[in-house]
């Protein structure tokens, strides 16, 4: 959309509106410590079409690199038809619907996607979506608590989780006097439950898989420790595709799943819009957040749908609750069932065997010819991701920059399993659209600044 200035009849009225006679006058109360003295040091005004030009110049400067950077953000590809689908007037200008039972078509495009997305974790209940897997993340452990009915305490997270989604949670929790212990992994960067925190005031486990090493964990081992402290478990997977070739954390009995949905043919952005997915078992439903739609039948005895629970604060009293979610993605959200729906089981299955191919070829080439104690390929299962762990961390971040420098930005610098005795990992992110060649280019590149 344009910028379209006010006009001066415009200004005048809001003014008037304001009970003041000038701009300068409304802007009294603010103090003059911070206001701008004079007029702001900017250039000349541009012409819409100089303008234009200005930012494809900029935009010219970009440069050409292959990207490997992973944790949460894959670069999938997905059906044409999606595009043009995703792209109709009905359901781009859709929005949340107010009276909602006379949204027919947008309710059961949400029960669709609701019914997908329990299927591929294994949960019996799924909501109509989040704003992405970060945010769900911390509102699992939220619903854990209620569910604990305790307003404080300790969640015990994975150490594998993405080290922006534990910034978050820090960010939420804290204020809420909630206190995070870490469940530190093995040397491989598995979590096992015998390695679980004993906390007297915990909740909820929480097990991130695949987590920010690529690796992936037992959803065995979470349940195992959720049992051992009587808590709640919560399974968070951050690549979907990933439950198609490993099992699904609902056939474990866990308690919540949350997850992100952006592998489910949702475009990388610069931070998304990206999809939120929180799963539960039945008998907690009236504690998950945001909206869910069911399905029933008409006074003619036709299938129809209606928002069966809407737990967000514009629609009961504000103390009952269970978030400020106000909103579903429901876009996004109906991207991902439109893309599950024209894939199909066998569709994902080739989707995840593919991705897992390209990264058993990229851990074959990197193991022929990487040839230092420096450095070592991890080994666990994997999926999308593969770490590669240092002994010194200069030597990650100099091995880094200096494929950056050649346009190659090769993955994503964590620290390595406190128990692996490495200090930093670089965990190199690979889908079905790394073709064979690059990775090639890839592994020769890596193997020549390391020798």
């Amino acid at each position: 959309m344009r910028y379209l200035p006010l006009t001066q009849k415009q200004e005048d009225r809001i003014l008037k509106l304001c009970q003041v006679e000038s701009f300068d006058q409304l802007v009294q109360s603010i103090p003059e410590s911070i206001r701008v003295d004079g007029l702001l040091r900017l250039p000349e005004a541009l012409s819409e079409m100089e303008l234009c030009q200005h930012f494809d110049n900029y935009a010219n400067m970009n440069s050409d690199a292959k990207s490997y950077l992973g944790q949460g953000a894959y670069d999938h590809t997905w059906p044409a038809v999606l595009d043009y689908l995703i792209s109709r007037g009905e359901f781009l200008t859709a929005y949340t619907p107010y009276q909602a039972e006379l949204s027919q078509g947008t309710l059961q495009s949400i029960f669709e996607f609701q019914s997908m997305i329990a299927e591929m974790t294994g949960m019996e209940i799924s909501n109509a979506s989040l704003y992405d897997g970060s945010t769900a993340a911390l509102e699992a452990i939220l619903m854990a608590a209620r569910l604990q009915r305790k307003e404080q305490g300790t969640i015990i997270v994975s150490e594998g989780v993405y080290e922006d989604t534990l910034s978050l949670l820090k960010t939420y929790l804290d204020p809420l006097n909630i206190k995070i212990e870490i469940w530190k992994s093995d040397a491989t960067g598995q979590a096992q439950a015998s390695s679980a925190p004993k906390v007297a005031d915990a909740f909820g486990v929480l097990l991130q898989s695949p987590n920010k090493w690529g690796v992936v964990e037992d959803w065995a081992q979470l349940q195992s420790a959720a049992a051992s402290l009587n808590v709640k478990s919560i399974a968070h997977v951050p690549e979907m595709h990933s439950l198609t070739e490993f099992s699904a954390p609902g056939d474990f009995g866990v308690d919540i799943v949350s997850g992100e949905g952006q592998g489910y043919g949702l475009p990388l952005g610069y931070g998304g819009p990206y999809l939120g997915l929180l799963c539960c078992k039945k008998q907690d439903v009236r504690q998950i957040p945001g909206r869910l739609v069911g399905q029933t039948e008409d006074a003619t005895g036709q299938r129809a749908f209606c928002v069966t629970l809407s737990t967000r604060e514009q629609h009961i009293r504000r103390e009952k609750a269970t978030s400020n979610i106000c909103s579903n993605q429901n876009l996004m959200a109906l991207r991902a069932a439109i893309y599950l729906s024209l894939m199909g089981p066998k569709g994902l299955e080739t989707v995840s065997k593919m991705n897992r191919s390209r990264l058993f070829t990229l851990q074959s080439l990197l193991s022929d010819t990487l040839k230092t104690d420096a450095v070592t390929i991890s080994t666990a299962p994997c999926f999308n991701e593969l770490s590669l762990h240092f002994k010194s961390e200069k030597t990650c971040e100099s091995l880094l920059r200096n494929l950056e420098s050649k346009n190659i930005l090769a993955g994503h610098i964590n620290k390595a399993p406190v128990e692996s005795g490495f200090q930093s990992s670089l965990t190199i992110a690979v889908t079905e659209k790394s073709c064979p060649n690059s990775l090639k280019v890839l592994a020769d590149a890596i193997c020549g600044e390391l020798k």
